[in-house]
């Protein structure tokens, strides 16, 4: 069973700072002086008087409760600065990826294989015009001659096709693209 009072000043100090709570022996004494803190007549002090003082006093440790959530709220803040930084930085390398002609606008790949289409189109209907000739001979107006003549057309549809297939040479201007509100770019680093 606990006590109801604290026989002198050394155990109130020792019960204040067993109870997490900060107090040295002169804040205590100036305390006692100034009326804070009874003391009783035999010297003593009652502990429901005490427990009312230490609730004025800071503690001496922070609560594990405390702790606990500033160290999650500090974790939470150093994992979003993490992806913060990530995000900047794969920003920065797609922006330089673009710069050195890695990546176009999806648009204009889309008008420019609209464009190969139709110079395609047209190449393979002026080669057979201008074969038209060379193809009647092939054949020499004879039907049994079908497989002359198709091998004929493979030959000039695969002509066609590898001027077609010829590596693309696409120009990209950065300094018109859209921008969202509040990008940089890597060109404005430099500014």
């Amino acid at each position: 069973m606990q006590q109801d009072s604290l026989k002198n000043w050394s155990a109130v100090l020792a019960y204040v700072r067993d109870a997490g709570r900060k107090l040295g022996q002169t804040k205590f004494f100036e305390d006692v002086k100034r009326g804070r803190l009874k003391k009783q007549v035999d010297g003593s002090f009652r502990r429901r008087d005490v427990d009312r003082y230490m609730a004025s006093l800071p503690m001496r440790e922070t609560p594990d409760g405390v702790v606990e959530r500033a160290a999650e709220r500090q974790r939470k803040k150093e994992e979003a600065e993490i992806r913060k930084l990530r995000a900047d930085a794969d920003l920065r390398e797609l922006e330089l990826s673009v710069r050195r002609g890695k990546f176009i606008a999806r648009d204009d790949v889309y008008q420019e294989l609209a464009a190969r289409a139709l110079v395609l189109s047209s190449g393979i209907r002026t080669a057979f015009e201008a074969h038209a000739l060379e193809l009647v001979d092939a054949v020499s107006g004879d039907p049994r001659k079908v497989t002359a003549l198709t091998q004929a057309l493979e030959r000039i549809f695969d002509d066609a096709l590898s001027e077609y297939s010829r590596e693309l040479e696409i120009t990209v201007d950065m300094a018109d693209m859209p921008r969202q509100e509040g990008e940089r770019h890597v060109a404005d680093a430099a500014d």
